[in-house]
């Protein structure tokens, strides 16, 4: 592999890169009440916005390189695709995207009603709270790192037998 010049685009990779290896990356889920409006009307995120009443964090399943492709397989919303690239395509192709996958399944993640999902990164869990926790209560975490994405949300209803993928891209 050639030198490639120091810009934005290797510094947007190289926090890909630290991203991507962070190994604390989670996916949580919150705010039970209604939105205003009859019927509800769902807002856009705030810029500076936050889960209000975070119920609980998942730990990501996936959180690997992304790469626009019109082919790809990974569609968050239409007409936006991705493929997944390992790391060596993703250095060379200055990649900058990172894919964010967590499954809420339904004999691990609490049964509620939320509106709200985020994604989560360098989360630290309380001292005696295992490591490897996939899901961790908000009375588990110490410090909840930095909130990177937030997703507003018509009511999603979980009952005992629910199992909802989260997926995010975050361009980085």
């Amino acid at each position: 592999m050639g030198i490639k010049s120091s810009d934005v685009v290797g510094l947007r990779t190289f926090h890909a890169y630290n991203f991507l290896h962070n190994g604390s990356i989670f996916v949580g889920a919150g705010k039970d009440t209604p939105w205003a409006g009859t019927p509800e009307v769902v807002p856009d995120p705030a810029y500076n916005g936050t889960i209000e009443k975070l119920v609980a964090l998942k730990r990501a399943d996936q959180v690997r390189y992304a790469l626009p492709d019109p082919n790809g397989d990974v569609e968050i919303t239409a007409g936006q695709k991705y493929r997944l690239v390992d790391e060596a395509e993703a250095i060379e192709n200055n990649c900058r995207w990172v894919y964010v996958q967590a499954w809420f399944r339904y004999d691990q993640f609490p049964i509620t009603t939320y509106r709200q999902t985020g994604v989560f990164a360098n989360v630290k869990l309380k001292e005696g709270v295992p490591a490897n926790k996939d899901v961790a209560l908000p009375a588990d975490v110490e410090n909840f790192g930095f909130f990177v994405n937030l997703s507003n949300l018509d009511p999603v209803v979980r009952d005992k037998q629910s199992r909802e993928s989260i997926e995010y891209i975050i361009e980085l």
